[in-house]
């Protein structure tokens, strides 16, 4: 075991040149990060591969249930235990750990999600395959708090998301930006090429569903491809940052809604990281520069009408007003509305429509 300031390093193969590197990221899941870091140190692989254990600060005790299951673990692949010390955020932390990994492909993994036991032999044969794509994300299936499959099949994304999803071998970069928004890897089940982030500086750290722009930068590159196979059991609880509150209760929908101007500042954050991607590859003087003008006019526009939607959804009275005058269609007599009333109708149709 080798110590450093912040990360420990455990391996019975360190001159090994992993080929996959696991990034497993933590904050806050004592209650599921020993069964999710259990199913990443017992991954069944032809040759050893980096595991790194990543935790942004957590005040819970993530990080002690971390630091137990390295030392009891005695197995071929190179483990990496580090920690922040404090706590940066999701972007910040992403591009911490992406810079310390080594191999080829780095399939991405959450504290509170279990990886199935072939998961990163299985994206590494379907990667090679496909060419080495800069994306590649595979379907999953949906497990509760006590990690019982909720249901019998992986029903993530409905029938005409998945046909989406399989027709991505013939799309073009026109055709990704046309679909800006639809076509995004679900982070947990996600890997990247090492060249996706090599070729980008960074990604900013107000950024916190880093899925959304590695899938547009991987658009913009080698591809995105999907793996309609569930290698990943994606755990639904109180505390998911995007995934719903399947729980058919008002107040879980109430709960959801309150939520939405913290989503949708997080989107924005997003639509504005994609702008700042294709106006570096611009600078940088890449080629198909008429594509990239296109994608940067194209984003533009829809960031100023979610801007302007943000505003009349979230924003004081005044500037609701003001953007139902200028976008009549757009925001409706909906938003003259008292917020607190827009929140409860809004959780009343969520808890309907989840009723059903």
């Amino acid at each position: 075991m080798l110590s450093g300031s912040n990360v420990k390093f455990k391996s019975y193969m360190d001159t090994c040149s992993p080929k996959v590197s696991i990034a497993c990221f933590t904050y806050n899941q004592e209650n599921y990060v020993r069964e999710a870091v259990r199913s990443l140190l017992t991954q069944q692989t032809e040759e050893p591969i980096e595991i790194i254990l990543s935790d942004d600060c957590s005040p819970d005790g993530t990080f002690a249930i971390l630091e137990e299951e390295v030392a009891e673990y005695h197995g071929w692949h190179r483990v990496i235990l580090r920690r922040n010390e404090t706590n940066s955020g999701v972007g910040a932390h992403v591009r911490k750990v992406l810079a310390l990994s080594t191999g080829d492909l780095v399939v991405m993994a959450a504290g509170d999600d279990i990886s199935t036991p072939e998961r990163a032999r299985r994206m590494l044969e379907v990667w090679f395959s496909l060419g080495r794509p800069d994306g590649l994300f595979s379907n999953v299936y949906a497990i509760n708090e006590d990690s019982e499959v909720i249901s019998d099949s992986a029903n993530e994304w409905s029938e005409q998301k998945l046909k989406l999803f399989k027709s991505l071998p013939s799309f073009k970069r026109s055709d990704y930006i046309r679909n800006y928004g639809k076509i995004v890897a679900l982070g947990a089940t996600s890997a990247w090429s090492k060249h996706l982030w090599e070729a980008y500086p960074g990604i900013n750290s107000n950024v916190v569903n880093e899925d959304d722009v590695l899938s547009f930068r991987a658009a913009l590159g080698r591809g995105l491809r999907f793996l309609n196979e569930p290698l990943v059991k994606r755990r639904i609880h109180g505390r998911n940052l995007w995934a719903p509150d399947r729980a058919c209760t008002y107040s879980a929908a109430l709960k959801w809604v309150q939520g939405g101007e913290w989503r949708f500042r997080a989107k924005l954050s997003v639509l504005r990281q994609a702008i700042a991607d294709t106006e570096y590859l611009l600078d940088a003087q890449t080629e198909d520069e008429v594509t990239l003008l296109y994608a940067n006019n194209y984003l533009n526009k829809i960031l100023q009408a979610r801007e302007l939607a943000y505003q009349g959804t979230f924003g004081p009275y005044v500037s609701r007003i003001k953007a139902l005058f200028r976008k009549p269609r757009l925001m409706g007599l909906f938003s003259l509305l008292p917020s607190a009333l827009i929140i409860r109708i809004r959780a009343a149709i969520r808890w309907t429509s989840n009723r059903k």
